[in-house]
Formats: C-alpha cells, sequence, structure tokens
C-alpha cells in the first residue's frame, strides 16, 4: 500500500482527528528525508531543529525545507506556540524523538536495558490539537532505494471508529508494547499520553534497530544524562540497576 493511502486509512478510523494532521516520530535511521517526499506531495510538513549557532546553516534548513513543500520550526522559547500554530494550520510534524530532552523537560524511558531523556513536549502538543501519531522508521537497502517501516500509535487521546485487530500489523495498535517510564506516577495528566507514546514507540524503534544496527546513524551519548530521583523515599524499582551505582552507563 502506498504511504499516503495507509495515512488516509489511519486518518478515517479515528473520530475525533480534528486537525486532520499527523505527527510522524521517528529516529534517526536510515535516509529519513528521502520517504518523507511522497508525503509532503500531499500533506505540509514541518520538522523541529535546533538552532545553530552558525546563522547560514539555520537558512539552509530553511531553503531546502520549502522547496519540497515543508518548512523548519526553530527550536527557542517560543516552541510550544510556534507547534500550535503549525498544528493549527493543518499541517503535519515530524519529530526525531532519539535525541535528549532539553533541561528537564523530557521524561526517562528505558532504551536499551538503560534508562534514557527523550523529549516529550512535541507529541504532548500535538495530542493537545488531536493530530494522529505515527511512528516512522527507514533502511536504506541500496543507495538510492529506502524502505519504510510504519506504524500507527497508540493515540490514547483519540477515539476507534473502526475495529483494525483483522487489518496488517501496522494498524494494530492494541499489540504495542510500552517501554519503562521512570516515576510514571509523577508525570502530569497534561504529558501522560505523550510519555505513553513515546515509551511505545521507544520499545518499537529498538526492536527494528536490533534488527538493523547499521542504520541507526545518531552517534551522541544517548545515555549521558543522569536520573534524578524527584521523592528519595520512593522505592527504587528492582528493573533500575543503574540506580544501584548511582549512575547511568556512558
Amino acid at each position: 500500500m502506498r504511504i499516503c493511502e495507509y495515512l488516509n486509512k489511519i486518518l478515517s478510523g479515528y473520530k475525533n482527528s480534528g486537525s486532520k494532521s499527523f505527527v510522524f516520530i521517528l529516529s534517526h535511521s536510515g535516509n529519513y528525508e528521502i520517504p518523507t517526499l511522497p508525503i509532503l506531495a500531499k500533506f505540509k510538513m514541518s520538522a523541529l531543529a535546533k538552532k545553530s549557532k552558525v546563522g547560514f546553516i539555520n537558512q539552509i534548513l530553511v531553503f531546502c525545507r520549502k522547496r519540497k513543500n515543508g518548512s523548519i520550526i526553530l527550536v527557542d522559547k517560543d516552541i510550544i506556540k510556534k507547534l500550535r500554530q503549525t498544528l493549527t494550520r493543518k499541517d503535519s510534524l515530524y519529530l526525531l524523538v532519539d535525541q535528549k530532552a532539553r533541561g528537564k523537560s523530557g521524561s526517562f524511558i528505558r532504551f536499551f536495558g538503560s534508562l534514557a531523556s527523550f523529549p516529550i513536549v512535541g507529541v504532548s502538543v500535538a495530542m493537545e490539537q488531536k493530530a494522529t501519531v505515527i511512528y516512522f522508521f527507514s533502511r536504506r537497502i541500496i543507495p538510492g532505494l529506502v524502505k519504510v517501516d510504519m506504524q500507527c500509535g497508540l493515540n490514547l487521546h483519540l477515539t476507534r471508529t473502526t475495529d483494525m485487530k483483522n487489518e496488517d500489523l501496522r494498524y494494530q495498535n492494541h499489540r504495542l508494547v510500552e517501554s519503562e517510564i521512570f516515576e510514571k506516577h509523577l508525570i502530569s495528566e497534561k504529558n501522560i499520553f505523550a510519555a505513553r507514546e513515546i515509551a511505545a514507540f521507544a520499545h518499537w524503534t529498538e526492536e527494528r534497530i536490533r534488527k538493523y544496527p547499521t542504520q541507526w546513524c545518531w552517534d551522541y551519548a544517548k545515555w549521558s544524562r543522569k536520573v534524578e530521583i524527584t521523592n528519595s523515599a520512593s522505592p527504587i524499582p528492582e528493573s533500575c540497576p543503574e540506580f544501584q551505582n548511582s549512575s547511568l552507563p556512558s
């Protein structure tokens, strides 16, 4: 099935996806830019990017996106306002979430056996605007040929209108497994659906990275940020050996 046909079928499966837009959450796998081209032909999309200290690089990013019916949202203090404006225009977003959250805005989620910081703000705002969540993993086969794995997310903020249990696995979000979320009980009601969505994505994308390890292109220290226990009286889960050593693995 073609990408846009798949997306339209997902969109029609929820009665309250009022924005008619998507948020694609993905990792730095394969050539993740190429598979977005057929999506851009039908849906206007914006990507989040950290602002470079070198000004002309930001200009290049903006120029390249506009040529393909897309745009860049540079992360700054007004990022939440920008995200809401983008989704109000019924644009779609794609968010690379295999990087650390800014400051303390993210959640620690188990990834490859250890807790790692994941950003959740972008997904939280997208859910607030009733965007439909799709997972995305691309892999290079040969130069110029890329295959894409796509998966309907948990979408706990939306209500199903159709039963997808007889469809192929890409639609069956009831089969998704959520990775462990550190101090899940302390996450606000506003952000808990986003944290659970990222936890399910973390498990889903880890399975694919294990299967295609050479396709993951992110080379920074994902696990370098230390976990801070909010309440010292809280019990330490047995599944968190890094606490026993007082530090995360490098």
